[in-house]
């Protein structure tokens, strides 16, 4: 998250929490209201979801179906770090899969953008929805 001009300080680490907690809960609310499993939901979102507004897309990750060639593809598209001197933990344990690992991977997910930009990603008129598992990593 970056100010919006020189200006304008950074907002500090409680504000953007406090600021993603607010974005969370409306997104569970309208998830809930929408028939999915609202917690599950923000999950997904907060660590599956990839976000650009400069080339307006949202991608959700849906595992086995080329999540890793899709997020490389994205980090490199992006031009985004990866941290790839952190300590895999759990099962990752080549280099090439500490892609699946979010707090390595330096694109905002979608509780990052503001949101006139959430909006505008997902109410682009000329976007298309590509899914391998219709729904599914959702519910």
């Amino acid at each position: 998250m970056t100010a919006k001009s020189t200006g304008d300080a950074e907002p500090s680490p409680k504000a953007i929490a406090a600021r993603r907690r607010a974005i969370a809960a409306e997104f569970s609310l309208r998830a809930a209201a929408a028939g999915y499993d609202a917690a599950h939901s923000v999950q997904r979102l907060r660590y599956g979801a990839f976000a650009s507004v400069r080339h307006h897309y949202l991608y959700v990750e849906t595992p086995k179906a080329a999540c890793s060639s899709w997020k490389q593809l994205i980090v490199d598209v992006e031009g985004a770090p990866v941290n790839d001197a952190a300590i895999p933990h759990q099962r990752e344990t080549r280099i090439d899969m500490l892609i699946h690992q979010r707090r390595n991977i330096g694109v905002p997910d979608f509780f990052d953008l503001e949101e006139s930009d959430r909006e505008g990603i997902l109410s682009e008129p000329d976007s298309e929805v590509h899914q391998a598992k219709p729904s599914a990593a959702m519910r």
